[in-house]
């Protein structure tokens, strides 16, 4: 059953491999539905367990220091409309932050607060996908439809099945070499972690 925080990237891996909901039958089941990509991208996760938010202050006028923004490090991740064991930050004592307290962009793996966290360490327990791999994947089940596919000539018409097999071919070497963008990448920026519980003086 398909995930409610999986919707959005079910909805661009279909944009980045033109996949339908009826492109294929087999064994009278059709290709693809959002369940076939949603296990497709199962097998192209990454999870992260209390994985350690990295803080951008904020600069407010006059010169004071808030924190109100933090990243991942990662980024496509699943939503927290799938539930806490999909998406879930916490501080150090275990506390879940919860959603109303935040904007999440799942897509950058950037954590919003609307109020100013004084440096407070957060952890994230999440999945981030490889959107990419996963596309090539779909190219490389697209191959195997297509290998049955043949070239002929009938009635002075050439047919040229062969190249859906061809293009799907280069399609899946494509989105292969793109494979691993969702670590590392985005506006991660370290910044100093300044503890709001100690004297720095001291």
């Amino acid at each position: 059953m398909t995930r409610a925080g999986m919707l959005n990237l079910i909805a661009r891996l279909r944009m980045l491999t033109q996949a339908g909901q009826s492109d294929f039958t087999l064994n009278g089941e059709n290709y693809f539905s959002n369940d076939h990509l949603q296990d497709i991208l199962d097998q192209n996760v990454t999870y992260l367990v209390n994985e350690p938010l990295v803080w951008q202050p904020d600069i407010i006028s006059g010169g004071t220091v808030e924190y109100h923004t933090c990243y991942a490090g990662y980024r496509d991740f699943e939503e927290a409309t799938s539930g806490t064991a999909y998406w879930a930050v916490r501080t150090s004592a275990g506390d879940l932050a919860g959603t109303a307290d935040y904007t999440a962009d799942y897509g950058e793996g950037r954590i919003t607060f609307t109020t100013d966290q004084a440096g407070t360490a957060y952890y994230l327990t999440a999945r981030s996908y490889d959107i990419y791999s996963a596309a090539a994947d779909v190219w490389l089940v697209r191959q195997s439809f297509y290998s049955t596919a043949y070239s002929f000539s009938s009635d002075g018409q050439q047919f040229d099945r062969q190249a859906l097999f061809d293009h799907a071919v280069v399609m899946e070497k494509q989105m292969r070499s793109r494979a691993g963008q969702n670590r590392g990448r985005g506006a991660l920026r370290k910044a100093r972690f300044v503890r709001a519980d100690v004297n720095p003086s001291e």
